[in-house]
Parts: C-alpha cells; sequence; structure tokens
C-alpha cells in the first residue's frame, strides 16, 4: 500500500488557491487577502455546522476581510458575543437548521433583525442567513453608517441610542406583524379548502399540526420582512427555494 502511494503520488496533487488561504493571528481571528474569501469561509464553515449529524448553528462575525470571531450555538439558536472583536464588525452570517425537510427554514426571525441594530456605531451593515444546501437570505442596512459621518463621539453615540429606540419599536411591530400574519393564514385554512390543500401538500401526516405551525411561522417571517423592510431602511432578499415565487403564490392575499 505505501509503495503503490509512492509510485503515484499524483494522486494527492492538487492545485491550492493562495488567495483562499487564512492567516489565524494570535488572537484567534482570521486574515484572508480579499472580503470575497472571507465570506466564502464564513458560508463553508456555517453550512457545514448544519449538516452534522446533529446540526447547529454557527456564527461568524467578519469586519472586511477578516474573520473576527466564530462561535457555536445549538440547533436552536446561537449567541452573538459582545466584546472588542465583535464590536466592530460590519458582517454576521450563520445558519438556519432544517425545519420542513432539506434545505427549508425561515430566512430571519425578528430576533435576528434585532442583531443589526444591537450594536454600538452601527458598524453592523449586513446579516446572511444560510441554509444547509447553501443557499442564501441578506438583509442590508441602507445609508451611510452614522460613525463614518460623526466620528466615535458622544454626540454620535446619542444619536445612536436615539436611532436604536426607535429601530426596536419598529421591530416590537414586525413582531406584532409576524403574529397577525400568523393568525390570519390560520383563518384561511379554516375556512379555504383549496387554500388548505395546497399549504399542507407537502407536510408529513403524522405531525401535520406541528408541522403546519413551523410552516406559517416560515411564511409569516417572509412576508413580514417584505412589507416592513423600508420602515427599517434595509434591503431583504432570499433565494430560499421555500420562498421563491411558486411556494409564495398561495400566500398572495397577505402580500398587501
Amino acid at each position: 500500500m505505501i509503495s503503490s502511494l509512492l509510485i503515484k503520488p499524483q494522486i494527492f496533487t492538487r492545485k491550492i488557491k493562495t488567495k483562499n488561504i487564512g492567516y489565524v493571528c494570535s488572537d484567534g481571528t482570521i486574515n484572508f487577502q480579499n472580503v470575497k474569501s472571507a465570506h466564502k469561509y464564513a458560508k463553508s464553515v456555517v453550512v457545514r455546522a448544519l449538516n452534522q449529524e446533529e446540526p447547529f448553528e454557527r456564527v461568524v462575525m467578519i469586519e472586511g476581510s477578516r474573520v473576527m470571531k466564530q462561535v457555536d450555538g445549538d440547533n436552536k439558536g446561537v449567541y452573538i458575543p459582545m466584546d472588542p472583536l465583535t464590536i466592530l464588525c460590519d458582517t454576521i452570517v450563520h445558519g438556519h437548521p432544517d425545519l420542513l425537510g432539506k434545505g427549508i427554514t425561515a430566512s430571519f426571525s425578528d430576533k435576528d433583525v434585532q442583531a443589526l441594530f444591537f450594536l454600538p456605531y452601527d458598524t453592523i451593515r449586513t446579516l446572511k442567513v444560510y441554509n444547509s444546501i447553501g443557499e442564501v437570505s441578506i438583509m442590508r442596512r441602507l445609508g451611510v453608517p452614522l460613525y463614518r459621518v460623526m466620528g466615535f463621539t458622544d454626540e454620535c453615540l446619542n444619536v445612536l441610542r436615539s436611532k436604536y429606540a426607535k429601530s426596536n419599536k419598529i421591530i416590537g411591530k414586525l413582531s406584532n406583524e409576524i403574529c397577525d400574519i400568523g393568525s390570519n393564514i390560520y383563518k384561511k385554512l379554516e375556512t379555504d379548502d383549496k387554500f388548505f390543500r395546497k399549504f399542507v401538500k407537502d407536510l408529513s401526516k403524522d405531525q401535520l399540526l406541528e408541522d403546519t405551525a413551523t410552516k406559517t411561522c416560515i411564511y409569516a417571517n417572509h412576508i413580514a420582512l417584505k412589507k416592513f423592510a423600508s420602515k427599517l431602511k434595509v434591503s431583504y432578499k432570499t433565494n430560499f427555494t421555500n420562498l421563491n415565487k411558486k411556494h409564495m403564490s398561495i400566500f398572495n392575499d397577505f402580500m398587501s
């Protein structure tokens, strides 16, 4: 066996793109040569966590081309740490485990949206959520970061506190909207047989009630986010297959 490996060393030959290699620093951060490579790394480790025998959420904090922190949670969520390495990150990347089949999960929850606003200096501009098949949902804050205009000053912090309070009120309304849409979906399930048949078509008959609740949450979140994106001054898009136009067509009545 050893001799055969020595005779055919080419089986180990593989071109490695050096631009994709990260340098691990003494403080645990990882430097990449460019932003694209840092985000490619984040996607890889986040999706890998979702495909373990026991899937879990992993969050990766990025600042430019540098991975500042990587934290593992469980299948219910992951805690974003507040420390000097993450406080100035511009992007949060994490994953959502499967809920109703491979790759079928929610894009952003109202709790995820809060993460976009909770750190000081409004440095976090982008949230990314991956599903287990590598599809992505992206939310970006619009406009120029306030700290770039005002600097890291007390005045800047005071303005940010005011903006944070306003954002929290809007997120509170978003949470209420999610509940209202969920209630309306249930009402339609009870009164519209055609809608009911389409809604439950792909759900497990063995746990129909539980899966109906899960599916309702997934779509109520998505519909509410599309409605509230402009109020939060963010852009929101997703290429999750379960949230494409075909799957969303039965929810047209809830989109207005």
